[in-house]
């Protein structure tokens, strides 16, 4: 564990430890967060940027209210001088006893919207979450790991109420046969993609060597309309008129758990993020309608040497099939609607391919071009 009493676990814990304190009628001073860390005159205003996105997550996931002239406002219309308090709505008045944090909490999940959090998968994000931000490794004992793709999901929120970084779209893995057969699944999973790990061409993209890394060439779709949810299924010529552009890209991979990525299942990989690290990708095409995405070829090299191939029919038939998994995955588990402007990156077409700090990478993508990047060691 780090020592910065600072840090954002550390910060998020004590937001919830304070607003539950004042209850649903009283309300905190942000600036509150961190001062009481670290007393008056210790070095709380940096922290201050960390506070506000953590509590723009926890509002927007219904746990507290952010106030601005005693009245509730929108989390995306955050400004100037706010208040926080705990949600008067369920689930969120629940923290008021400490005894049942975590329990009553429900996440967008595609599996079972209505299963309960419990404090261990809690713990398991916390965990999780840590060894991200340290470059460590951690076992999950049979006992402690998420039993259905339900809780998996459920430690996915946990993270992201830990995580500063905004959400800025999706990641959908185990869409080609060689993923799911390196993995142990038969069946895709997605993970949220945060503001901090997204590069363009020519970035220099920090990993630790101890979570594994490696590439995957991809499709990243970007909406230009909501998908929200609904009963009639989606299919791909629905998602595509919500596509407004296209870009070739390059997920960057990894686990933190012990023993990496082979076998670990469709519950611990979804747990852990869908195995994400980092998002790179290339100049964005539109208009893209000209092109047959499950025709455009694929191909990564690494230090000049050709790695992995494929085309965008490896990635379930289609990216525009993986899209419309996505939103008909998140309609069955009450999720929030996908929504303008966010990025979807659809599975890897190239197969998966070990990098290391040093390493520098170029992708081609046929009509949508070929950029290029390098590995740097994070420290």
């Amino acid at each position: 564990m780090t020592s910065d009493p600072l840090q954002p676990q550390a910060l998020h814990d004590r937001l919830l430890a304070l607003v539950r304190e004042r209850g649903t009628e009283k309300s905190i001073c942000p600036s509150e967060v961190p001062r009481s860390l670290v007393g008056e005159q210790g070095p709380w205003r940096p922290a201050m940027a960390t506070v506000r996105t953590i509590a723009a997550n926890l509002a927007r996931d219904g746990v507290i209210d952010i106030l601005r002239k005693g009245k509730r406002i929108d989390p995306d219309a955050m400004r100037g001088v706010i208040r926080l308090r705990l949600a008067s709505s369920s689930p969120a008045r629940q923290l008021n006893d400490p005894s049942t944090i975590g329990e009553t909490m429900t996440v967008s999940d595609p599996a079972a919207p209505d299963a309960p959090m419990t404090p261990a998968l809690e713990q398991l994000a916390h965990r999780l979450w840590q060894a991200r931000q340290s470059g460590t490794t951690i076992t999950i004992s049979d006992a402690e790991a998420p039993a259905t793709v339900s809780h998996s999901y459920q430690v996915q929120d946990a993270m992201r109420r830990l995580t500063p970084a905004s959400v800025v779209g999706f990641k959908v893995g185990s869409t080609s046969a060689e993923a799911q057969r390196i993995l142990g699944t038969d069946e895709p999973g997605w993970g949220y993609v945060y503001a901090d790990t997204v590069f363009e061409a020519g970035a220099s993209v920090p990993v630790f060597t101890a979570h594994g890394p490696m590439i995957e060439g991809e499709f990243l779709l970007r909406l230009g309309a909501d998908l929200p949810a609904r009963e009639e299924p989606y299919s791909a010529d629905d998602v595509a008129d919500a596509v407004d552009a296209v870009a070739g890209a390059v997920e960057v991979v990894g686990s933190r758990l012990d023993g990496g990525l082979s076998g670990q299942g469709r519950e611990r990989v979804s747990a852990d993020g869908g195995a994400n690290i980092a998002l790179v990708h290339g100049a964005w095409c539109s208009p893209w309608r000209h092109l047959d995405l499950a025709a455009l070829p694929a191909s990564v090299t690494i230090n000049g040497a050709a790695g992995g191939m494929g085309e965008g029919r490896l990635a379930l038939g289609s990216p525009l099939n993986v899209l419309a998994w996505l939103a008909n995955a998140r309609a069955r588990g009450g999720g929030d609607s996908l929504k303008r402007g966010q990025i979807i990156t659809t599975g890897t077409c190239t197969g998966i391919d070990k990098v290391a700090p040093g390493d520098t990478v170029t992708a081609a993508f046929g009509p949508l071009g070929s950029f290029a990047f390098s590995f740097v060691s994070r420290s």
